[in-house]
């Protein structure tokens, strides 16, 4: 890079004291996509544009002073984070692959006496509740659910009219849902709005995401959110950095499919 080095996004690889490279411009664009895959460099060159448009024509010296040192750190830091959940993503899908293979070839295994209740389904750990949930009848995932939103209301007993309205409009609508997903989603939609305006996110997601109580275990089980319904990622985002999908198991009512990670 010489002792001038041009003032732009630079990516270094470096390995031991002496073994250091670096790529910038259009070779810095292949060696990202090369390495965190062609959906996930996009998020990664944008923060780096939104960087270099912002300090464009002001140099290093504008990090002291024009260009704001703490809007400089937000960007970089963005832009940094963006890269590192990218490549925690991709280093740890094969670990994320082996929990869920391991869920799925458990139920494979047990098919003959997998818990069919929303009470034996929920003593086990999510992913292997959504391995279970995926085999059962839409019958069966309507029960589990209808006894979820029981077990929520009784354990919420100062719920405001608003809220006992929306649980009971969940209650009538669920079963609809499993029959017929596709034909009710508009519906469901509106109600799943209405309960983040009414809950908050995180009750809201404790009442529509997740099927039993939180096992501290969901963040570590393939990809977390639905890039078709995003809005349980709060003032995140559902981006489409690489983890191990699946066909069901994300947003309201765990009837999207999975396929990103909640980034900021």
């Amino acid at each position: 890079m010489g002792s001038s080095p041009k003032w732009a996004p630079t990516l270094l690889r470096v390995r031991g004291d002496t073994d250091v490279r670096a790529w910038t411009g259009s070779a810095l664009s292949l060696a990202v996509a090369r390495r965190l895959g062609p959906r996930s460099s996009v998020q990664v060159l944008r923060a780096l544009g939104e960087l270099r448009a912002e300090t464009r024509g002001s140099g290093p010296a504008a990090v002291g002073a024009g260009f704001n040192r703490k809007r400089f750190l937000h960007l970089a830091g963005g832009a940094l984070a963006v890269i590192g959940l990218s490549a925690a993503g991709q280093n740890s899908a094969f670990a994320k692959a082996s929990e869920n293979a391991k869920a799925s070839a458990w139920v494979e295994a047990n098919m003959d006496r997998l818990p069919r209740t929303y009470k034996e389904v929920i003593r086990h750990p999510i992913p292997y509740r959504q391995a279970v949930y995926d085999v059962l009848s839409p019958q069966e995932r309507s029960q589990a659910w209808l006894e979820h939103f029981h077990r929520f209301r009784s354990s919420h007993p100062s719920l405001s009219p608003t809220q006992e309205r929306i649980i009971r409009e969940l209650a009538d609508l669920t079963p609809r849902v499993m029959a017929s997903p596709s034909e009710h989603t508009p519906e469901l939609r509106r109600l799943s709005e209405a309960a983040r305006r009414s809950f908050g996110l995180e009750q809201a997601a404790a009442l529509l995401t997740r099927l039993g109580p939180d096992d501290g275990r969901a963040p570590q089980a393939n990809c977390q959110c639905s890039q078709e319904d995003p809005y349980w990622c709060g003032l995140a985002f559902c981006g489409p950095i690489r983890c191990t999908t699946k066909p069901s198991g994300c947003g309201d009512l765990w009837q999207e499919r999975c396929d990103g990670l909640c980034m900021s």
